[in-house]
């Protein structure tokens, strides 16, 4: 319980910080520094709500097959066919890849337990 109630004022000091950079006038170098930090925070408080869930490898893996998916579906899709940019078959070669991507990203989504 207490790991949750650290993670909840993790990602909201997280958020405040990022909220307030833009407000401050702060230098190049510390506004990267707070942002940073702002950013660390909230992947922190994540990082601890989801391991306390207990399902960081299983919430990854849907995260990872989507962005396969997706790029699979790119892939066959909307591939670029243009001759200037590229040799006559590398289309072939693209949609080849997007099936491959596509597959293993629909695997990852809704076949892994």
């Amino acid at each position: 319980m207490i790991d949750i109630i650290i993670a909840a004022v993790l990602i909201a000091f997280g958020i405040i910080v990022l909220a307030r950079i833009t407000e401050a006038k702060y230098g190049d170098q510390r506004a990267l520094l707070v942002l940073i930090i702002g950013i660390s925070c909230i992947l922190a408080g994540a990082w601890l709500i989801l391991s306390a869930i207990g399902a960081v490898m299983f919430v990854l893996t849907k995260i990872l097959g989507l962005l396969l998916l997706a790029a699979g579906i790119f892939y066959i899709g909307f591939f670029p066919d243009v001759k200037r940019y590229q040799r006559e078959g590398m289309s072939n070669v693209g949609i080849f890849i997007g099936f491959i991507l596509a597959i293993i990203g629909f695997y990852l989504v809704f076949l892994m337990w």
